[in-house]
């Protein structure tokens, strides 16, 4: 679900650019078949495109190898050659090779957007940035070597635009762009500079190639799903200097097994060999793998943290995890099961989406809250138990699943979002409604509640609205003697089986346990 929510992302962000690109820019005169705008100082100009709007249609300004002046004459004057304007080059399906000369000191966005045949280009000394989308697309391209001078590199700036197998970032640069370097699969080894402080999100996205990170002291801030989708990567280790940690950074690394983080770090922690990633001062795990081992003293389970870890099928989460984050266990396809801690308050927005495998759930009576499409689209799911403090239902929450009962403990209905909270696919849950059995006719009179086809009283043994001691007898009675009940009211512990252990948990409801 994840990978082509990207793709139809990354695929409408294209025809946008593609479209967006190719706007009539104009020029001040053509020298030797290059375009050049005249720049506001009147000394120096910038190389253009020709003008034409070629719509969604390839570009055919400029072909084969492009080489750039350093200086041009034009009329009774000479002019230095400082820059690229943004989407000169863009679409220009014909250019194999440009060379830029050394007064080049600025290159516009797009500058060489979806030139997906160019195989070589040279980058001088004085340039400072690479900016959004200068070579996206660049398919092509090897030997990149980026300047010593360069200090950011802006958004899709090398998305699928590299074909080198190593990368070299030099040391003055100090931040890489949302996506910068996304899908360049051939990249093994990237060697970073010193000076990196901060890596964007999705800034490495589904780099294949790659099997070790080896990140720099100097590194701060990792973004959102900066790595995902790297499947060959095995290790990483955190530096020192790293105090964020984004939603989803190591998503889909589904061979990733070791998570360490560096001695001295005083933000985050590996604590007890764990292989997963912890916020020393909150206790909140920021990121697992499928060898995550979750400590006793961990209090919460951050957005993502195990985000499309499509090798997971079993995860011990301890008696301290009081919230489960958004995202937390999303796109775990293969998690057969979980047992959620009784300390539990809060489950976030599609912790559990894309759980694939998951056939029956029992949410604490300590959870108050379950967020929108919490378990969306869960399609074996097909017993759920809501605890007694539950108050709210999130959106889409069970959108999806093929619920056959649904048992509510709470004595006031807790309040869903909308009818979508147990729709499945645009029609309401066909499941029985089980609740306790003085609370039956409140639950057939509430919104969204009412429209469960049937509303029963679990532990209501004898069907006389209510469950007493009575129904406890009758329950024993009917265990001992293989006399029929019914058990979709017998079967309080919803396991399938009518024993001792609905007797004992008929027992404790009525005592308030």
């Amino acid at each position: 679900m994840t990978f082509f929510y990207h793709l139809f992302k990354a695929a409408i962000a294209t025809c946008m650019l593609l479209g967006s690109t190719a706007v009539a820019m104009g020029y001040d005169f053509e020298s030797d078949g290059i375009y050049y705008q005249i720049n506001d100082d009147r000394q120096t100009i910038s190389v253009t495109h020709d003008g034409v709007d070629y719509g969604l249609n390839w570009s055919t300004c400029y072909h084969d190898t492009v080489t750039i002046p350093s200086q041009v004459i034009h009329g009774d004057k000479t002019y230095r050659v400082t820059a690229i304007s943004k989407g000169a080059f863009a679409k220009c399906l014909y250019t194999k090779r440009v060379n830029l000369p050394s007064t080049i000191q600025e290159i516009g966005d797009s500058a060489f957007y979806f030139c997906c045949r160019m195989t070589s280009i040279n980058l001088p000394e004085g340039i400072t940035a690479i900016n959004d989308f200068t070579f996206d697309h660049c398919y092509a391209i090897t030997g990149l070597r980026l300047p010593n001078t360069l200090m950011a590199i802006g958004k899709n700036a090398f998305y699928a635009g590299c074909a080198d197998t190593t990368l070299v970032i030099p040391n003055s640069v100090t931040s890489i762009g949302q996506e910068a370097f996304a899908c360049c699969g051939n990249l093994r080894d990237i060697n970073f500079g010193d000076g990196i402080k901060n890596i964007g999100n999705t800034a490495f996205r589904s780099c294949s190639g790659l099997t070790q990170l080896n990140l720099p002291r100097s590194l701060e801030s990792i973004g959102d799903g900066a790595f995902m989708n790297c499947t060959r990567l095995t290790s990483i280790e955190i530096p020192e200097g790293v105090t964020h940690i984004g939603s989803g950074a190591f998503q889909a690394c589904e061979n990733l097994t070791r998570m360490t983080v560096a001695a001295g770090n005083t933000a985050l922690d590996a604590r007890e060999g764990c292989n997963a990633i912890i916020e020393t001062a909150t206790g909140t795990l920021v990121a697992g793998c499928i060898a995550t081992v979750i400590p006793q003293s961990v209090t919460a389970l951050g957005d993502g943290a195990f985000l499309e870890c499509v090798g997971l099928s079993h995860i011990d989460i301890p008696p301290t995890v009081t919230r489960i984050g958004n995202d937390t266990f999303n796109s775990c396809y293969h998690l057969q099961s979980i047992t959620l801690p009784s300390a539990l308050e809060s489950i976030g927005s599609s912790a559990f989406a894309g759980c694939e495998q998951l056939v029956s759930l029992d949410i604490p009576d300590a959870v108050n809250t379950i967020g929108d499409y919490a378990f969306f689209d869960c399609p074996w799911l097909c017993h759920v138990s809501l605890g007694r403090s539950l108050k709210l239902i999130g959106s889409h929450c069970f959108d999806g699943c093929d619920l056959a009962t649904v048992t509510s403990n709470a004595s006031i209905p807790p309040v869903m979002a909308d009818s979508t909270s147990f729709e499945r696919y645009g029609i309401f849950s066909h499941a029985t409604l089980r609740v306790p059995a003085p609370q039956v006719t409140v639950y057939r009179s509430t919104d969204y509640w009412n429209r469960f086809p049937q509303v029963i009283a679990w532990g209501d043994i004898n069907d006389d609205d209510q469950a007493d001691i009575n129904d406890v007898t009758m329950l024993i009675d009917s265990i001992l003697t293989g006399s029929a009940v019914d058990p979709r009211i017998a079967d309080i512990t919803n396991d399938d089986n009518v024993d001792i252990n609905d007797v004992t948990t008929l027992i404790d409801y009525l005592l308030g346990y």
